[in-house]
């Protein structure tokens, strides 16, 4: 069972859009079953997963100093963690090692983290229970700048034994773009940064089209699967921009959105 992290450092680029879709589009064509971590609870407009957060409590339980919530939607279940690790950002220590295995232990498939759009304790929590970490990003020039931001937290996090470098692979609204060396820097891939200046600035393909479908295809390995992607995203996204203009969502929930497309 694979925890992946939804990350990048910049507001409305689709983060949790990309989470959202992954988790339907493995639940409904994969045949897992997804559990989607919420660690973005700062943005109080936000309302994206609204009607998951006030589905049926399913359980809540303290690993640690951290408390667990999950609620059991139909699509998928969403949880949220509150936690009280150490008063300064949270170091690789036993608290975070038991809650990760613990996460591991319930009865999911795979686990999808949307991590805030700050870098701070909460992006730091998804960092260090991920295995795998995407970067959602706007596509151009900004996707490499991205790629350097992130992986200057990390080396960063690394050497200062905050983080331990765990992931199997970083990659940038799907495509490999890091790895790291023996002495754990991350480095961004050569062929990558080559691709980017070469090819990627003529794309100016808009964020819902771009990341989320790059990110489900390497987690989706039927390409049939796909033939849906662009009616759901597209219904994603003219709700998005409700939300950021009503504050919540007037006419159709998530539920009520993918509903539509089962």
């Amino acid at each position: 069972m694979r925890i992946i992290a939804n990350t990048g450092f910049q507001d409305g680029v689709g983060r949790s859009t990309t989470t959202a879709v992954l988790a339907f589009m493995l639940m409904r064509h994969q045949g897992l079953k997804p559990l989607i971590i919420d660690l973005d609870s700062k943005n109080s407009q936000r309302m994206f997963f609204q009607d998951l957060k006030d589905a049926q409590l399913d359980y809540s339980t303290e690993i640690g100093n951290a408390k667990l919530q999950i609620n059991r939607g139909r699509i998928a279940d969403l949880a949220t963690v509150g936690y009280s690790l150490t008063n300064q950002p949270p170091i690789v220590n036993t608290k975070i090692f038991k809650l990760k295995r613990y996460l591991k232990s319930l009865n999911y498939d795979i686990i999808l983290i949307d991590t805030p759009s700050t870098f701070d304790t909460s992006c730091m929590l998804g960092f260090q229970l991920a295995d795998d970490l995407n970067i959602v990003c706007t596509s151009g020039i900004e996707g490499l700048d991205q790629v350097e931001n992130v992986l200057d937290k990390l080396n960063t996090l690394v050497k200062d034994s905050v983080l331990s470098p765990s992931f199997s692979t970083i990659t940038l609204n799907g495509k490999d773009v890091a790895t790291y060396k023996t002495d754990f820097s991350y480095k961004i891939k050569k062929y990558y940064r080559d691709f980017t200046f070469q090819t990627i600035l003529k794309r100016r393909k808009p964020i819902h089209d771009y990341a989320s479908k790059g990110i489900t295809e390497r987690y989706v390995n039927d390409r049939k699967a796909l033939k849906d992607y662009k009616e759901l995203t597209a219904e994603f996204s003219k709700h998005y921009k409700l939300e950021h203009k009503q504050g919540i969502f007037k006419d159709k929930t998530y539920t009520e959105i993918l509903k539509g497309t089962t």
